[in-house]
C-alpha cells in the first residue's frame, strides 16, 4: 500500500525505466509506447516525449517558481497573464489551471506524458507545449490529429482534451489507460470533490466577487479551501470519518485567516468576503 500511495505522490521512482536515457517513465507502458512510436513513424511523424515522470519535489518546484513570478503563468487562452495583479486565491487558481498541486500531478505516475513531433520542427526546435503547436496551422496539428484517432488502439487516452472549466486542454498529453486507471481508483477520490474544487475557482476569477452571508463565506471557503484539504487526505489514504473532517475544517480555517489577512487588499480587487468584521455577517 505504501508503495503506491508514494507513486501517486511521486515520491518514489522503483516503478520507473529510462528511454532512450532521457526520461523516466513507467516500466509498463514501454513496450506500448514503443509499438505507438513505431506506428507514428510509419505516418512521417518522429514521436518523442517532451516530459515524463515528474517527482514531488519537481513539481513542487514548478508550482513555487510560478507562485513567486519567476516563471510565466498563462491565462486561460495559454497567454501569459500579468500574475501580479491577481489576488492570492486568483493566483492559486491561475496556476492550478495548467500546473497540478504537487501531489497530485498525473505525471507523478509515469504513466502519462507529454509528446511531440519532432519531424515537423528545425533540429533545435525546443517544443513549449503551448496549445497554439497543436491547433490547426501549428507544427503539431498533425500529430495531434493523428493521436485523437489511433491512440486508443495502443490503450493510450487524451485526458485533458475537453475543457470543463478547470484544467486547460493539453493536447500534448497521453495517459496508459490501463495502468493509470488503476492508479486513479487507488486514490479514491469523488468527482464530487473535484467538481466542488473547480465551481470555486469559477466563482472566484470573476471580475467582481462580493459574498452576502456567513453561508456563502463558508461555502466558499469549503471549495476553493476545504476540498483541498480533503484531497490531500484521500491521497495520504486517511479513511477516518472524523480526520477527514478535520481536514476540510483546517482548509477553511485556513482560508478564513486568509481573507482575514486581505482584507484591505482584496477589496482593492473588488473582492469583498466579509462585510466589515465577522461578527456583522447575517446568517
Amino acid at each position: 500500500m505504501q508503495k503506491i500511495t508514494d507513486i501517486v505522490s511521486g515520491k518514489t521512482q522503483l516503478h520507473l525505466a529510462s528511454l532512450d536515457n532521457k526520461c523516466l517513465i513507467h516500466t509498463g507502458i514501454m513496450e506500448p509506447f514503443n509499438l505507438l512510436k513505431a506506428a507514428a513513424g510509419k505516418q512521417g511523424f518522429d514521436l518523442r516525449i517532451a516530459s515524463g515522470f515528474r517527482s514531488y519535489e519537481r513539481q513542487l518546484l514548478i508550482w513555487n517558481q510560478k507562485a513567486l513570478g519567476k516563471r510565466e503563468v498563462l491565462d486561460y487562452h495559454g497567454q501569459s497573464m500579468d500574475f501580479y495583479s491577481l489576488s492570492e486565491a486568483q493566483k492559486v487558481f491561475a496556476i492550478l489551471r495548467w500546473s497540478a498541486l504537487p501531489g497530485c500531478s498525473r505525471h507523478h505516475w509515469g504513466t502519462d506524458i507529454d509528446v511531440w513531433d519532432a519531424a515537423a520542427v528545425p533540429e533545435k526546435y525546443q517544443p513549449q507545449l503551448i496549445t497554439a503547436e497543436y491547433d490547426v496551422g501549428g507544427p503539431f496539428y498533425e500529430l495531434s490529429k493523428w493521436l485523437r484517432i489511433n491512440s486508443i488502439n495502443f490503450n493510450f487516452n487524451t485526458p485533458y482534451s475537453v475543457d470543463n472549466g478547470g484544467v486547460a486542454i493539453e493536447p500534448w498529453h497521453l495517459s496508459y489507460t490501463p495502468i493509470a486507471e488503476k492508479l486513479e481508483n487507488e486514490l479514491n477520490i469523488s468527482l464530487i470533490i473535484i467538481n466542488d474544487l473547480f465551481e470555486g475557482i469559477k466563482s472566484d476569477i470573476k471580475e467582481k466577487v462580493k459574498l452576502n452571508s456567513k453561508k456563502e463565506l463558508l461555502i466558499y471557503s469549503y471549495r476553493v479551501a476545504g476540498t483541498v484539504g480533503l484531497l490531500m487526505a484521500k491521497i495520504l489514504k486517511v479513511s477516518k470519518k472524523s480526520s477527514l473532517m478535520s481536514a476540510i475544517d483546517l482548509g477553511i480555517a485556513m482560508q478564513l485567516t486568509n481573507i482575514s489577512r486581505d482584507v484591505v487588499e482584496d477589496l482593492n480587487n473588488n473582492r469583498s468576503y466579509i462585510n466589515k468584521n465577522f461578527e456583522e455577517i447575517k446568517s
